[in-house]
């Protein structure tokens, strides 16, 4: 756990050094609010990120003879044969949070994914004017005026 902590911190220090670096005096508003909410997402992800080579079997072998033999004859010396030590793959508590943690993600994706369905459905289901850069959106919504990236949604006046 410390390892990921350490990563993580690693990450976001570097993802916010090319912040201030590069993106600190541009004047792309969204595009920086974009980065440094998915640089802190990526710093979390990343450090989860591992490469390993399992192998199915351990070869191992034994050595009858020694190596260099001055005078023995290549037919004298016997075959080795290998030994396949099968390894065991033991659950950790790392995969078992690994697999809730991906879990949990995917289902806050899904949702996100849906209610960004549900947004687009409105915009395109309800009458809007545009108003300097954004759109008003009317809707029949009995909740609090909201807004969306370029769209604010405000409750029809009758």
């Amino acid at each position: 756990m410390i390892n990921y902590i350490i990563k993580t911190i690693l990450c976001s220090a570097v993802l916010i050094l090319i912040y201030y670096l590069i993106l600190e005096k541009e004047k792309t508003f969204h595009f920086n609010r974009f980065y440094l909410l998915l640089s802190v997402v990526f710093s979390f992800i990343i450090p989860l990120i591992t490469i390993k080579i399992r192998s199915t079997s351990t070869l191992i072998t034994e050595i009858t003879e020694p190596f260099f033999l001055p005078n023995a004859d290549i037919q004298n010396i016997s075959t080795q044969q290998p030994i396949l030590l099968p390894i065991e793959d033991k659950i950790s508590i790392a995969d078992i949070l690994l697999v809730v943690y991906l879990l949990v993600t995917i289902f806050l994706l899904c949702r996100f994914i849906i209610n960004l369905y549900i947004i687009f459905r409105k915009v395109k289901k309800n009458d809007s004017i545009p108003y300097s850069n954004i759109k008003l959106v009317f809707t029949d919504d009995r909740r609090v005026p909201h807004s969306f990236l370029k769209y604010l949604f405000i409750r029809e006046g009758k």
